[in-house]
Formats: structure tokens, C-alpha cells, sequence
């Protein structure tokens, strides 16, 4: 699996719920955070899949040019992987 890096817009949304545990059984209260949002992979891969069809390409003109769509897709996660490798130079 590629390496995401992490959320592009994390958040965390405590979460408090009950569970039955101990002897004698008690419900105790169980704290957690859930963290959700893109990863930054998948906002890069958008950012630049918008710029690509900004730009008038991937425009369907037939079902014969539909290929053209998977090698986008693959190559909005291209552009996003180098923005990931590029970012790892810029931390040093």
C-alpha cells in the first residue's frame, strides 16, 4: 500500500459510549476519537484530476475514447505521489 501521509483534513470527533466489563459487570465508559477525511494521497489526486479536466482533457467524445479516462485517473495519482515525494525533500 502507498504511503498517504495522513489526513489532508483530519479531524477528531470524540466518541464516549458504554461497555459491559469487570466482575461484577458494570458498564464503564469508554472514551475514543475517530479521525476521517481524505489523506492527502487522495486531495492531491483530486486537485490534479480537476486541473487535468480543467484543461479539456479526458472530454468524452465517443465510448471509444473512454480509455483515455483510466490512464487520467492513473495519472492524477502520479501527479499525487510526486507531490507526496516532493513534500518529504521540503521537511529536511
Amino acid at each position: 500500500m502507498k504511503d498517504t501521509s495522513g489526513s489532508a483534513f483530519p479531524n477528531e470527533t470524540p466518541v464516549e459510549f458504554l461497555q459491559v466489563k469487570g466482575k461484577p459487570k458494570t458498564l464503564q465508559p469508554i472514551k475514543w476519537k475517530f479521525q476521517g477525511g481524505l489523506t492527502k494521497r487522495e486531495w492531491f489526486a483530486g486537485m490534479a484530476l480537476q486541473g487535468i479536466l480543467a484543461g479539456g482533457y479526458g472530454v468524452v467524445v465517443n465510448k471509444e475514447t473512454s480509455m483515455a479516462h483510466d490512464n487520467i485517473a492513473i495519472g492524477s495519482y502520479m501527479y499525487a505521489d510526486a507531490m507526496l515525494e516532493a513534500g518529504k525533500d521540503e521537511s529536511k
